[in-house]
C-alpha cells in the first residue's frame, strides 16, 4: 500500500484479490481500466458473475476466450453501443430492472443476487477525506453502503460536483491510483503531427472548442488511436454531435407545442429527445426546471438565458437536479461543475415516481424506436427481441409525469427508420417486441409531421391519431391496417 495525504492506496492487482469466487461484481456506469483488467487476467476465478451498465472496455469477459468460463455476463439499465455485440452473440444477459427499484433487491436477498462487489471510480479525497462520484452518481453510494467490498479507483479529472454524491474514503475497501494517460499538451503534440493538413486542423479545432480539464478525461481512451480516425468520429468523443436535422427541428417544433410554461423537465438522451434545446423547443418558455435522470447537450443555455429557474419545484427549488450529468456538452460540464446551483442525488430517489410527481407539470420527454396503433411504446429493441439498450429511466419518469399535477409524458421519434425504408408507427409489434410502456400509460406522440395525443382515447382512435403522424408514404398502407384491425375506415 501506498500511504498518501492520510489515506492509502493500493496496486490494482492488490484490489482484484478482493474478489472472490462464486462473486457477483457490479461494474458502474464508468468503468475501471486497471482494476478491471486486473480482474480478468486472474486464472485463479471461478464461477464470477458480472453486472455491467454501458461499459467502455472489456478486459475479455464480454468475448471470451474458447473454454473460458470463469465469468457470466449480465447487463443492467443500459446496454451502450460498444458492448451491444455481446447480448448479440447470446455472451451476456439482461436483467429488466428500474432505476427507482434497483435498490430493492436488498430486500429479498433469497430471491435476488445483490453484487458482493461494488467497482467505481471517485474523484481524490479532499482535506476531509470524501471523495465525489464525478458527473455520474446513479445508485453508486447505495452499493458503497451495501456491497461486501469497494474498489474505486482515483480519476483526477473529476472536479468537486455538489449534491447528494460523496461518500467518505473509509467506507472503501481498495483505493487504487489512477492513471490517466498523457496531458493535453502531449495530446496536442500527437494531433500537431498528423500528415493530413484537413485533418490536422479539424482535429485542432475541435479540441480548442473542448475546456482544457475535460480535453484528457474524454480522450484518454481513445489517445492511442483516435488521430487516425475522422473527425466526424472524434467529435461525438468530446461531446460535438451533429447538429439537429431538419426533421429533428420539426419535432423541437411540435414538443414547444406541448410544453408550458412552468414544465419540470425530465429528458431523455436518446435520439431524436437530445436535440430538443439545440432544435429550440424551449426557447420561448419561462420558470422551466429541472428533475431528470440525465441531460442533453445544451440544456445549460436554458439557466443561463433565462428560461429555467427551477423556482416551481417541489424538492430543491433553484437548484438543477439529476442522477448523473451524462449526455451534456463539455461546455455544460464547465458550468455545473463547483456550481451549486446544480446537484446530483442517488437515482432511486431522483428518480422514484413518488418524488417526481410531487413536483407539479412534470414534463418527461423520451425517445422511441416504434410505437403500436395500441399506444405501446418500445425503446429497447428491434427486429422484434434484438436489444438495442435498457430501459435506462425512461419508465420511471414516464409513470412520474402521468402522476403528476399537469404534468405529460411525451415520446418523440422521427416518423421513420432505415433512411425512410421503414415506418416507427406500426399496426402491431414484430413478436418479441420489448413493450418499454404499457398501452395504458401511453400519453402523447410527437414525430416531425405532428402530435399524436393517445391518452383517453380508443384504440380506434388512436390508431387515427397515430397514422395522423406517420410518414405520408406509409399512411395509406396504415389506414387499410388500422380497418381490419379496429374498423377504421381508410
Amino acid at each position: 500500500m501506498t500511504a498518501t495525504a492520510g489515506y492509502r492506496t493500493v496496486s490494482a492487482e492488490e484490489a482484484a484479490s478482493g474478489v472472490r469466487d462464486g462473486d457477483v461484481l457490479y461494474c458502474s456506469l464508468t468503468s475501471l481500466d486497471y482494476v478491471l483488467d486486473a480482474i480478468a487476467t486472474r486464472r485463479d476465478l471461478k464461477d464470477v458473475r458480472v453486472r455491467l451498465t454501458t461499459p467502455g472496455q472489456d478486459p475479455g469477459w464480454l468475448a471470451p476466450e474458447a473454454g473460458d468460463e470463469r465469468f457470466t455476463v449480465d447487463f443492467q439499465i443500459f446496454i451502450g453501443d460498444f458492448a451491444r455485440y455481446a447480448t448479440d452473440s447470446k455472451v451476456a444477459s439482461y436483467i429488466p430492472n428500474l432505476f427507482s427499484t434497483e435498490m430493492k433487491q436488498i430486500e429479498r436477498p433469497d430471491d435476488c443476487l445483490f453484487p458482493d462487489v461494488f467497482i467505481t471510480r471517485v474523484s481524490r479525497p479532499n482535506e476531509k477525506g470524501y471523495v465525489n462520484f464525478g458527473p455520474m452518481m446513479f445508485n453508486k453510494r447505495g452499493y458503497v453502503q451495501n456491497c461486501r467490498t469497494v474498489i474505486a479507483e482515483i480519476d483526477d479529472t473529476y472536479p468537486v460536483f455538489h449534491g447528494d454524491c460523496t461518500v467518505h474514503v473509509s467506507e472503501i475497501d481498495y483505493l487504487v491510483e489512477g492513471d490517466y494517460g498523457p496531458s493535453n499538451e502531449e495530446i496536442r503534440a500527437k494531433v500537431k503531427a498528423v500528415e493530413d493538413e484537413r485533418k490536422r486542423e479539424r482535429l485542432l479545432d475541435l479540441m480548442d472548442s473542448v475546456p482544457d480539464r475535460w480535453l484528457r478525461g474524454m480522450l484518454r481512451r481513445s489517445f492511442w488511436f483516435f488521430e487516425k480516425l475522422d473527425p466526424a468520429m472524434v467529435a461525438p468523443l468530446l461531446g460535438k454531435g451533429p447538429e439537429p436535422d431538419a426533421e429533428s427541428k420539426a419535432i423541437a417544433a411540435n414538443v414547444a407545442e406541448v410544453v408550458s410554461d412552468g414544465a419540470n423537465l425530465q429528458i431523455g438522451v436518446g435520439e431524436p429527445s437530445s436535440s430538443l434545446v439545440r432544435g429550440g423547443a424551449f426557447d420561448e418558455k419561462q420558470g422551466l426546471g429541472l428533475h431528470s435522470e440525465m441531460i442533453i447537450p445544451g440544456w445549460t443555455k436554458l439557466i443561463r438565458e433565462g428560461q429555467m429557474d427551477d423556482l416551481n419545484k417541489a424538492f430543491r427549488p433553484g437548484v438543477a437536479v439529476a442522477a448523473g450529468w451524462a449526455g451534456c456538452t463539455p461546455q455544460d460540464l464547465d458550468f455545473i461543475a463547483e456550481n451549486p446551483r446544480c446537484e446530483l442525488h442517488p437515482s432511486d430517489f431522483v428518480l422514484d415516481p413518488k418524488v417526481m410527481a410531487a413536483n407539479d407539470r412534470v414534463h418527461a420527454i423520451n425517445s422511441a424506436i416504434n410505437v403500436d396503433f395500441q399506444g405501446q411504446i418500445n425503446a429497447e429493441t428491434v427486429h422484434g427481441p434484438r436489444m438495442i439498450n435498457g430501459t435506462g429511466g425512461q419508465p420511471d419518469s414516464h409513470y412520474a409525469a402521468m402522476y403528476s399535477k399537469g404534468g405529460r409524458a411525451i415520446t418523440v421519434m422521427k416518423s421513420t427508420a432505415l433512411g425512410g425504408a421503414v415506418s416507427r408507427v406500426v399496426p402491431v409489434h414484430e413478436p418479441g417486441t420489448v413493450v418499454t410502456i404499457p398501452r395504458s400509460l401511453a400519453d402523447t406522440i410527437v414525430t416531425e409531421y405532428g402530435i399524436a395525443q393517445l391518452f383517453g382515447k380508443s384504440t380506434r382512435e388512436r390508431a387515427a391519431e397515430l397514422i395522423s403522424v406517420a410518414h405520408p408514404d406509409f399512411r395509406a398502407e396504415l389506414r387499410r391496417e388500422a380497418e381490419q384491425l379496429f374498423g377504421l375506415r381508410p
